[in-house]
């Protein structure tokens, strides 16, 4: 169908998986690219270390480095009250937009 994922799209499910629980960006690519939130397509790894960078420039993101024993330093990302509320915008604008598309789905089945 083309044009899918959206940087939106992308950037409500970075927000909502960082919601659950805060990871470093590679663990965020497995994630993300694991989940099916993306439907077919994966996010490529550079793709995503820019939008966490433009998120974290937005506040909707904070980021720590950690220094884990026997690990490579990694920069871990945590959703910040004001991604909360953007993350809680955006899923208030799905929940509209499902009652439109299940009216449309609704005609198109009953119609043809």
């Amino acid at each position: 169908m083309g044009a899918f994922p959206s940087k939106n799209w992308v950037t409500l499910v970075i927000l909502r998986v960082i919601s659950e629980t805060p990871m470093h960006g590679y663990k965020l690519l497995e994630t993300l690219n694991e989940s099916g939130y993306l439907v077919e397509d994966k996010i490529e790894t550079g793709t995503l270390y820019t939008t966490l960078r433009r998120l974290e420039k937005k506040g909707l993101l904070a980021s720590n480095w950690e220094n884990p024993p026997n690990e490579k330093r990694r920069r871990v990302y945590t959703i910040t009250e004001t991604g909360t509320s953007y993350l809680k915008e955006l899923i208030i604008s799905i929940m509209q937009r499902k009652s439109l598309i299940e009216d449309m789905i609704k005609y198109y089945t009953e119609t043809y």
